[in-house]
């Protein structure tokens, strides 16, 4: 395991420990209603917001990530809510034997892991959905990771899951005050002029997030 890595994100959740409780990301709670139920996998799932609002929906979920403080918020989280998940402690960067994996959906949020993803096919089963969503590279005022390193390239997502059937794909900016029960529908396109996400996003004068997204399916 990555210990600096485990310890960075250890000492981030644990700043976070007195926060909200963990909710879904939109575009996840968005498009719930279209996803499969059955097994489902959440792939470095932090606090745990996507793993217990899949649970809430009738899921059955495993979720992995590679904080255990992180993790122990989830658990907590997960209780509160009443909700059953099981949850992994495991560094996904470093290569995981996924051969034992079967799931009918997986998703993965800001979690940059190009080999990993490359091979999440293997996990699917027939007709299972893998939903990924990404900070973009091309637009350096946008929020989020300072670093490319934590970035994917425009059209990269579709194109390392070429092996799979891309059922929705998009790019684009998402004001960080927009409503959240609005932003699962389509991005603001990169190339709209500041003053429009601005005004779009509710006139806070925050800068959006440039987000990569990609719904794939494997065939049956």
């Amino acid at each position: 395991m990555a210990e600096s890595d485990q310890q960075k994100w250890d000492q981030r959740y644990a700043r976070d420990a007195q926060r909200t409780p963990p909710t879904p990301a939109p575009w996840l709670a968005g498009l719930v209603d279209q996803l499969p139920r059955g097994d489902a996998l959440d792939l470095a799932c932090g606090r745990g917001g996507n793993a217990i609002y899949l649970a809430s929906r009738g899921c059955s979920v495993d979720a992995i990530d590679i904080s255990p403080v992180g993790l122990q918020l989830a658990r907590d989280a997960a209780q509160a809510a009443g909700e059953k998940v099981n949850f992994f402690c495991q560094d996904l960067s470093a290569q995981p034997d996924i051969s034992a994996w079967q799931y009918d959906l997986i998703v993965m949020f800001h979690f940059m892991a190009p080999a990993l993803l490359a091979r999440l096919h293997h996990a699917l089963r027939p007709g299972g959905v893998l939903m990924v969503e990404q900070h973009l590279r091309g637009y350096p005022d946008a929020a989020g990771p300072g670093s490319d390193r934590f970035r994917v390239a425009p059209g990269a997502l579709a194109q390392t899951l070429n092996d799979l059937e891309i059922i929705w794909q998009e790019e684009g900016l998402l004001p960080q005050d927009s409503d959240r029960k609005n932003s699962a529908s389509a991005l603001i396109p990169l190339d709209t002029p500041e003053r429009s996400w601005t005004a779009n996003g509710g006139g806070s004068g925050a800068p959006p997030f440039a987000l990569s997204r990609v719904l794939a399916r494997r065939l049956p």
